[in-house]
């Protein structure tokens, strides 16, 4: 087992780090509970709140295997077809939330033709893209700068 821990440090892999190191990182209120950790040979991230423990003992935390052992994981892998949330990080295709509402749509195409038809133009034209997971209209291609940060690109 080693004493290697890498920390997500807003989106961006920051270590390796001893056990000690990262308890004094939590102690000064640079790390959280919730920021979360790996090991060279963890197969995923965890919260540093399951550290905690082990900040005054000698124990290591327990290590789940992966079937490669390695440098700590990277980020997302993304194809240029793909969009990325600025808000949850989330790498997706997009989905189009029309605005207004359809009882509104509706209602004006039953009482009066003429707005009726000015208000199905304009839900029509009004489509925003949004990411599936948060609902944000905050999302970029994976190709802008703002992403090629936090994603990395497939070959494809």
């Amino acid at each position: 087992m080693s004493d290697q821990y890498y920390i997500d440090v807003q989106g961006k892999t920051a270590g390796p780090f001893s056990l000690d190191h990262v308890a004094k990182l939590h102690q000064a209120g640079t790390i959280d509970d919730k920021t979360i950790y790996c090991t060279p040979e963890a197969a995923d991230w965890f919260p540093v709140e399951l550290l905690k423990p082990l900040f005054q003992s000698s124990e290591l935390p327990p290590i789940i295997a992966s079937p490669f052992a390695g440098p700590a994981p990277s980020k997302p892998v993304a194809n240029k077809k793909d969009w990325f949330c600025t808000q949850c990080r989330f790498v997706c295709r997009p989905i189009y939330i029309k605005q207004g509402s359809f009882l509104i749509e509706v209602l004006l195409w039953l009482v009066i033709f003429f707005p009726g038809l000015i208000y199905s133009i304009w839900r029509m034209t009004s489509k925003k893209r949004s990411c599936p997971s948060c609902h944000s209209t905050s999302i970029v291609k994976v190709v802008s700068p703002a992403a090629r940060q936090f994603v990395d690109l497939a070959d494809k």
